[in-house]
């Protein structure tokens, strides 16, 4: 328990959030300690009045914190025994994105993956939110999904290179597939939940060359948050889907026209 204690109060001191409320920060540390696998599913967490003592927050702010972690599903409260990390949930499995079919109640037709481009990008854009503050390094990895062997479409996959800084070294050959996977099997991170967002769009000049498309094409951009630990959201995904043929199946087993 001292060396959990050791720990969580290192962590608290090495990274500080500037502006931000002292609960929230004390969150984000004991995350962190989960996350870097100090602390495993089963493990419980010091009592209130020793972290509090450890970290140097008052009572209240510590109770606040291990309850917020609560009500996420990071930690489970126990009466009379105290508080433990939660269980981990099973990740989910291969993302739906990609899941095509011809027909309702078709099979699932095979994907292929290619990378096309891996870069460190600086930019603003709607993962920043989402993914961290205004001009955080991130990784982007731009691939061609193929569906079928004929219908393209188009992925931009992002992650935080502090969190992933190994993802820019990685073979090319192992990022040719689902990288949800990845990020669970080499770093520990699986995704939990997946929050998507789907509207009808022009797609971007970048975009359109690499489909071969004339500029200005229309079609489904989908725009994916994928969420671990306490629901927070490790990767940011858009993908381009041009009008096809194909089925694009939904999680709930209701499937969209990808054909506009």
């Amino acid at each position: 328990m001292k060396d959990v204690c050791a720990q969580i109060s290192e962590e608290f001191s090495r990274t500080p959030l500037s502006g931000t409320l002292k609960h929230v920060r004390l969150r984000e540390t004991v995350l962190s300690v989960i996350r870097n696998g100090l602390l495993k599913p089963g493990d419980q967490i010091p009592p209130e009045q020793v972290l509090s003592g450890a970290v140097g927050l008052s009572l209240g702010t510590v109770q606040k914190a291990l309850t917020d972690l609560a009500a996420e599903g990071a930690l489970v409260r126990e009466q009379g025994r105290g508080t433990f990390v939660a269980q981990a949930r099973a990740a989910i499995g291969e993302v739906w994105q990609y899941r095509f079919v011809e027909r309702p109640g078709g099979p699932l037709l095979p994907i292929d993956i290619e990378l096309l481009r891996r870069r460190k990008v600086n930019a603003t854009g709607p993962w920043l939110g989402p993914l961290g503050a205004d001009g955080e390094s991130l990784c982007e990895m731009t691939r061609r999904v193929i569906v079928n062997r004929s219908f393209v479409c188009l992925s931009r996959f992002y992650v935080s290179i502090k969190r992933f800084p190994a993802l820019m070294k990685i073979p090319t050959a192992e990022l040719n597939l689902n990288l949800k996977v990845l990020l669970a099997e080499k770093f520990g991170e699986p995704t939990l939940s997946i929050d998507q967002f789907i509207a009808v769009t022009e797609f971007d000049d970048d975009s359109c060359n690499y489909l071969g498309l004339p500029k200005a094409t229309r079609g489904i951009a989908q725009h994916s948050l994928g969420k671990g630990v306490a629901g927070q959201v490790t990767s940011y995904q858009y993908l381009a889907i041009p009008a096809g043929g194909y089925l694009l199946q939904s999680p709930s087993g209701k499937d969209t026209w990808s054909n506009l």
